[in-house]
């Protein structure tokens, strides 16, 4: 999967939408990943292509391979022993809730918002060895989750979720898979360093996560 670099994401109709200036960055970041082997580039990105949605077929879109963080000054060797997934309080009553369960943490909880779910965490980490796996409620399409906090997401083991849905992760001081992280879903993985994910009528913000409306 690709992490892209921008300031927001934008949903609409169950699409994230890209604008041509994010898509320019993404191509350029794909061509040094690419010219420092950190995996394999299977398509190229011209800057000068108009603004698409991301709208890819499932089966385009599930992880073949996995890119790491795309923030360059994120490249270097990070310590695998990494604290684990923190909720914060930012959801009210509808805080997200991680239940330990042998070598999986359970993520439950969160806000439902027609077909979105919505998560929040001060930290979000997976320990090598450990599976961090979300709960897919039925009728939820998208798991969109963000971090607050001030640290990186380090994912050195699985993250997966437990059902069909799409899972979005937003963390903007970056995500960095390691070399033994993979992911364990049937839909599909967005990851970026973005600041916000922009719905129509509110936007879920890292940076302002309490500012109202919320999830209205």
């Amino acid at each position: 999967m690709i992490t892209f670099i921008t300031k927001k994401v934008r949903f609409r109709n169950n699409r994230v939408i890209f604008t041509r200036k994010t898509l320019a960055y993404a191509a350029t970041i794909l061509q040094i990943g690419a010219r420092l082997n950190l995996y394999p580039l299977p398509f190229t990105l011209s800057p000068g292509h108009p603004p698409y949605p991301l709208n890819y077929p499932p089966k385009i879109m599930k992880l073949t391979t996995t890119l790491t963080c795309l923030i360059i000054n994120n490249l270097v060797l990070v310590n695998p022993v990494v604290a684990q997934i923190a909720p914060d309080n930012t959801l009210g009553d509808e805080n997200s809730r991680v239940e330990n369960r042998g070598n999986r943490d359970i993520i439950n909880g969160g806000a439902t918002r027609g077909e979105n779910l919505f998560h929040s965490f001060r930290e979000f980490n997976v320990e090598a060895g450990r599976g961090a796996y979300f709960e897919n409620p039925a009728a939820i399409r998208n798991i969109l989750s963000r971090v607050t906090g001030n640290n990186l997401s380090n994912i050195q083991g699985v993250l997966g979720v437990l059902g069909n849905a799409n899972l979005f992760l937003i963390n903007p001081n970056g995500i960095i898979f390691g070399p033994n992280a993979r992911l364990d879903m049937n839909g599909s993985f967005f990851g970026s360093s973005a600041n916000s994910i922009v719905f129509s009528n509110f936007e879920f913000s890292t940076i302002n996560p309490e500012a109202p409306p919320l999830l209205t």
